[in-house]
């Protein structure tokens, strides 16, 4: 039960670290606490902590973008089940993050690196295509105003 506990605190310290928080200094610790969670673990022990992770931090990433699904969907329970489906498609990046974890043991420093490195594959990974977040779900709300949603596709919302 422990475990969930640092997995939420690193995944909301995490999530703190970008707008509208801006608690960049978090990111020099943080993400590493939940990291350490997928060492040693089995497969599906660590898709469900992967999961886990990127659920707790994709919610605290996008929790002021949650009006924004609300006025796209134009009723509040839409934007509610637009923002889950979100979260959820957030989630399924994590587990497999979690999972791949799990196929390379590395003695160190190195399996240190290859997290380090596959954390960065599946992030720019679940930023591709249509279901691309946050770059292509948030960046919907910017429509309007396509000066700000050209930078938007570069670097996020």
């Amino acid at each position: 039960m422990r475990e969930w506990g640092w997995l939420t605190g690193s995944a909301v310290l995490t999530g703190l670290a970008f707008a509208p928080v801006g608690w960049w200094w978090t990111l020099l610790f943080a993400p590493a606490l939940g990291l350490a969670w997928l060492r040693g673990g089995a497969g599906w022990q660590n898709a469900w902590r992967g999961f886990w992770w990127m659920l707790v931090y994709g919610a605290t990433v996008s929790w002021h973008a949650a009006p924004i699904f609300a006025q796209e969907a134009r009723t509040e329970w839409a934007g509610g089940v637009a923002w889950a489906l979100a979260l959820l498609w957030f989630g399924l990046w994590g587990a497999l993050f979690g999972g791949l974890a799990v196929v390379l043991r590395l003695p160190g420093w190195g399996w240190v690196l290859f997290v380090a490195s596959g954390w960065v594959v599946v992030q720019w990974m679940r930023s591709l295509g249509a279901l691309g977040f946050p770059w292509a779900m948030l960046s919907l709300g910017l429509a309007r105003a396509p000066l700000f949603l050209q930078p938007a596709e570069l670097g996020g919302v």
